[in-house]
């Protein structure tokens, strides 16, 4: 049995079956008997039954119905069956059969559909206290006679998966940063290849820290309607990727030693 993998879009995966005319009636010459094409999902696929002269010719999917040509579904005038944006329920046996005076005759090819590769659990924002592990999850489903890679890249830069000891990325997708720096912040990007489809998705990290003091601290006396009053501002620091749920103002009294000769 013949199995034929689409990877790409510049070729479209086509199995074909060779006619042959003769006096009595028409005949198909076999060279891939039983013939399975894999078609991945979403993509589109041909079945080719290759012929050099003029035939009748009527094609029918799956149940025996005869085969609905649409936006999607198309019968060229060589007598190929093109399938676009191909889904599950498409997977099946396919017969052509051609005709002439003499009687007819009948070839079938099959149509396997590959699961669509995806990320079923994306990678989320997520922020991670400094000196903490962080985890990004990126969980994938596929078919089982697929294969695809997974590879995670920070703001487009790929993560080699043994230049650093902190950095790894588990057997089912996630990766690991542990105690996670101010330099690890960023956008993390989950990319999977394959056969079978391709997907990417990312999420932002930060890292939590201290935040720091204010600066500019002043304290200014204000006179209002015989009212004393102290005006203190500042220029808030930075808030180590959290926002500052409050400030506290303390005041501290200094004894009075008058003036100053």
């Amino acid at each position: 049995m013949a199995s034929r993998h689409y990877r790409g879009k510049p070729k479209i995966p086509s199995i074909g079956f060779d006619y042959v005319q003769s006096q009595a009636e028409p005949s198909f010459s076999f060279s891939d008997t039983g013939s399975l094409l894999t078609a991945a999902y979403f993509h589109r696929c041909c079945l080719r039954f290759v012929t050099s002269v003029p035939f009748n010719f009527t094609l029918h999917n799956p149940g025996e119905e005869e085969v609905q040509t649409s936006s999607r579904v198309q019968i060229l005038d060589t007598g190929d069956l093109l399938i676009a944006a191909v889904r599950e329920t498409d997977a099946g046996e396919y017969t052509c059969i051609r005709s002439n005076e003499a009687g007819e005759v009948r070839g079938s090819a099959r149509l396997g559909v590959l699961v669509r590769t995806q990320i079923i659990q994306p990678p989320a924002d997520a922020r991670v206290l400094l000196g903490h592990t962080a985890t990004l999850q990126c969980k994938v489903s596929s078919d089982q006679a697929v294969d695809y890679t997974l590879e995670w890249f920070r703001d487009k830069q790929i993560i080699s998966r043994t230049g650093n000891q902190r950095t790894k990325v588990l057997k089912d997708g996630t990766l690991e940063i542990q105690a996670v720096r101010a330099s690890d912040v960023g956008q993390y990007t989950c990319s999977v290849t394959s056969a079978g489809g391709n997907e990417t998705r990312s999420a932002k990290l930060s890292v939590i820290e201290l935040p720091f003091a204010p600066t500019n601290v002043k304290a200014e006396r204000v006179d209002s309607g015989g009212q004393r009053a102290v005006n203190v501002s500042w220029t808030p620091g930075f808030d180590g990727n959290s926002p500052v749920n409050q400030y506290i103002v303390q005041k501290r009294e200094v004894p009075d030693f008058g003036k100053v000769s």
